[in-house]
């Protein structure tokens, strides 16, 4: 009965991603992420539609033009229970502990519900997948076809991603989809599923402005790359064309982990499309797996977060909300406990 169900998800899945060639071919690759979407709602995989998401603004109370900003969104609290069955029914195998990325075990987990894109690049095989508890309305998980840890290695090695191909990836991708942020949670910096390598990749909503990293980082004035005191966590950013943009950074991170102390430390690694064609912002900012929470959080403090977007989802983290307990200082403050030095 399994290689029955398998055969048949095969050909779904090839028809699906016929579909969605044709569309990313008319519209562009986000055009393709978004008939994904939509397909998902259709099958109910996609959880959550987001009604219940509340959003807040906090200015800075001296200087009004720069922000914070924390999203209330209940229906994160449900995403590590699973979306699916933990076990495999008879004729089907589990493999990598039941990892939720592997496309092996997507297959029985969600009964064939769930669906992604195929996705080629630089020589590498990803595909995406719809978030079904999202961020943001549009909200896709973009991992790696072979089951490959999220941690980095420096130079790379048969089982792991090295530091340069993250990075090119990730500025490849981000060009491919402009209006959308992509994001590298590194282990220890807000990766959920810490086994299988993944990016994020968030549409920004039409009515959200820059995120309070962007803006930090169109403030500062510096000669090289690396930005401190501008903003509660230390970083690094780049712009330019996709390939100039690879090249100074990975340079660059050559260089800088070879530092005393940050062979020990993980990332956020931030990629977004500019206005212009082939121009993206490349942000890194370094953070300590040993300091990867904040006891003022429930969640894990992710690439969303670091663009200074928090996100609470418990019922007593909403009443903070509702008391006002939590202001520009307090996600300042939030911040600040897990920065790591440049």
């Amino acid at each position: 009965m399994h290689d029955l169900d398998l055969r048949k998800y095969r050909e779904v899945w090839t028809d699906l991603n016929r579909k969605l060639h044709a569309v990313g071919a008319a519209g562009g690759p986000g055009a393709a992420l978004h008939a994904l979407r939509l397909q998902q709602l259709a099958q109910g995989f996609i959880r959550d539609d987001l009604r219940s998401m509340l959003r807040l603004i906090f200015p800075d109370p001296m200087r009004p033009e720069r922000y914070f900003a924390a999203q209330f969104n209940p229906r994160r609290a449900q995403r590590f229970a699973g979306a699916g069955r933990h076990e495999p029914p008879p004729g089907a195998i589990s493999v990598n502990n039941g990892c939720f990325l592997c496309p092996q075990n997507i297959q029985w987990q969600q009964e064939g519900v769930e669906l992604g894109q195929d996705i080629e690049l630089n020589g590498h095989d990803y595909i995406a997948w719809m978030n079904p508890y999202p961020l943001l309305p549009c909200h896709a998980v973009i991992a790696t076809r072979d089951h490959l840890p999220q941690a980095w290695r420096h130079n790379g090695s048969g089982c792991s991603k090295s530091l340069a191909s993250v990075i090119n990836d990730l500025a490849r991708l981000a060009a491919r989809l402009p209006g959308w942020i992509g994001f590298y949670n590194g282990e220890g910096a807000g990766a959920s599923i810490p086994q299988h390598f993944h990016y994020q990749f968030l549409e920004r909503p039409a009515d959200y402005g820059p995120y309070p990293l962007e803006l930090a980082a169109a403030g500062a004035c510096v000669a090289g790359p690396e930005v401190r005191d501008m903003y509660p966590l230390d970083f690094a950013c780049w712009r330019g064309t996709t390939k100039e943009v690879a090249h100074a950074a990975t340079g660059w991170l050559e260089t800088w982990i070879t530092r005393p102390g940050t062979a020990l430390l993980t990332a956020n690694v931030i990629a977004v499309a500019g206005d212009s064609p082939d121009q993206i912002s490349l942000y890194f900012v370094p953070r300590d797996p040993r300091n990867s929470r904040s006891p003022e959080m429930t969640g894990l403090i992710g690439g969303l977060e670091v663009l200074g977007e928090l996100v609470f989802c418990t019922d007593d983290e909403r009443q903070r909300l509702v008391r006002g307990e939590v202001d520009y200082a307090a996600v300042e403050r939030i911040l600040r406990s897990v920065a790591a030095p440049l």
